[in-house]
Formats: structure tokens, sequence, C-alpha cells
């Protein structure tokens, strides 16, 4: 067990069990915190979330208060201890320190098809010794509901982001979640009917989507989404998706250009590390990202 992450983990929850006491007073007091566990690493991220946290008219304020308001309490506590502790703050120092041991950037997400426990079980052990704490599933058949279910309960420290079209959202799963609340959800359908579900249950859940228009954009964000997948078909649909997501108070991740934030291995990650030099740097020449 990692004492110093476990101890600034548990900090961070303390934080936001204040936080959440009087939301509008305290919210800067998470920054602080941030910023002290960071030692000067992600300015511009930082400077950009405390403009969330401090300004009302930023966009993205509204973004954090439909969290507060409108996720489970517990399960928002516990999966933003996750995103910013485990896979984002001290996440990224190993990973830093094993991208100068391998002279290859290690991702931090990682996409799984599920196969059997044992094997996903041992390739989210590769991922967590070397500090990936996002694990993607999918194909998740509804007949292995329950191991899925073992899975997150013998990963506490990461967050699994479930693809599904709507058969895995139940109350089985539901009740799982906030149990474990480490589980966020990912329609790959827009079911309205689901989405109300989730809604209602108060979990944290978005959709992947194959187009979109602004208009649509903005439908989603209304029926309460908090994220969104895409993949653009050029640069210039990515741009144009870029703007869209500065501007308006919606998390959008585009698995195509997005590289830097989601270059993330499937299977053995070992292999995939020591074997994606050249790929990795094909596709940021193809897609140009240095020019965005």
């Amino acid at each position: 067990m990692d004492l110093k992450r476990e101890f600034e983990k548990y900090g961070f929850e303390k934080i936001l069990d204040y936080i959440y006491r009087n939301p509008h007073k305290n919210l800067p007091l998470i920054m602080d915190f941030i910023d002290y566990m960071s030692q000067g690493t992600f300015p511009e991220h930082r400077k950009l979330a405390r403009q969330a946290i401090e300004k009302e008219d930023d966009p993205y304020h509204y973004y954090i208060d439909h969290i507060i308001k409108d996720v489970d309490p517990e399960l928002a506590k516990h999966l933003m201890a996750n995103l910013t502790v485990n896979a984002g703050i001290n996440g990224s120092q190993k990973r830093n320190l094993l991208k100068r041991q391998y002279h290859y950037p290690v991702p931090w997400v990682m996409s799984l098809l599920y196969s059997d426990l044992e094997t996903m079980d041992d390739l989210v052990r590769q991922g967590e010794a070397l500090a990936i704490y996002i694990y993607l599933i999918e194909d998740l058949p509804l007949a292995h509901q329950e191991d899925f279910i073992t899975l997150t309960h013998n990963h506490p420290q990461s967050v699994f982001l479930l693809f599904t079209d709507g058969q895995l959202v139940n109350e089985q799963m539901i009740k799982s979640t906030l149990r474990t609340r480490n589980i966020i959800y990912t329609l790959t359908k827009p079911n309205i009917e689901k989405m109300a579900f989730l809604k209602e249950r108060r979990m944290l859940y978005g959709i992947d989507v194959p187009s979109f228009t602004k208009d649509l954009l903005d439908e989603y964000r209304t029926m309460g989404i908090y994220f969104l997948w895409y993949h653009s078909p050029s640069l210039e649909h990515f741009r144009l998706l870029s703007k869209y997501r500065i501007n308006e108070p919606l998390f959008i991740i585009d698995e195509d250009f997005d590289i830097d934030l989601l270059e993330n291995p499937h299977g053995n990650i070992q292999t995939y590390i020591e074997n994606g030099r050249i790929e990795y740097m094909k596709k940021r020449s193809q897609k140009k990202l240095t020019s965005l």
C-alpha cells in the first residue's frame, strides 16, 4: 500500500466533507489543498479549475454546481478523490518517472474488453502498478455483471467507466455503485429512459455518440449528462468541438484526437509500452496536435 497516496486521498475526502457543508463558501479550499499536493505541477490546469470554482460567470462554475447538487455525495466524493489524487496528482508523478524510464508516455487510461474476472483482475493490477487508475470497460455481458461488481470491489482506488447500451443500467448495478463508489456509466446509445433512470438515482453518467450538432449538444446538456465521448472525423471537426467544450459546461473527450489524454492501451500494458513508441509518434504527426 502507498501510505503517502492513501493519506493524501483521505485528507482530500475530508476536505470534500467540509466543502459539502457549504459549497459556495468552502469550494475554494479544495484548490488550496490541490495546489499544496501538486507541488507546482499542472499550473494551467489548476488555474482553469480555480477560475471555474471562484468565478460565477465561468461556464464550468455551473458544471461543478451540477455535480455537487445532483450526484450522490458519497459517490461524488470518492470518485473525485480517486480521479484527483490517484489518477491525477500522485499518478502523474509516478507516470512521469516511468516515462523517463521507458522513453515513452505511460497512459493514464486503460481500455479493457471484458473477458473473465481473473484476467481482468490481472490487467487492472498491471495498470495500477504503473499508476493507471482509470479503466474503460467495454463489451461486458449481462451474465458477467456480478464478476464486474467483484472487480470494482477488489480495486477501490480505481475508477471504472462502464460502456453499456443500457442493459447494465439496473437496480442491482445502482446498489453496487453506491457501495463501491467507483463506477461511472457511459451509455453507447442516448436512451432517454435510461438517462432519466441514472439521473433519478444520482449517478455520474454520460453518453458515447457518433455525431453531433450544437443544438444536439445543447439538448444533451439540458438532459443533465456530465460528459460526452466522441470520435471526430477530421481535425476541423475536432476544432469545432474544442470550441464548444471551452464555452459550454459539458466535459467532452474526443477519443481520436485527444491523444495526449487518451493514449490508452488494450490488454497487456507492458507490451503496449514497449511496442507503442513508433505508433504514438505516427499518430501525433498525422493528427498534428502540436499545432492546435
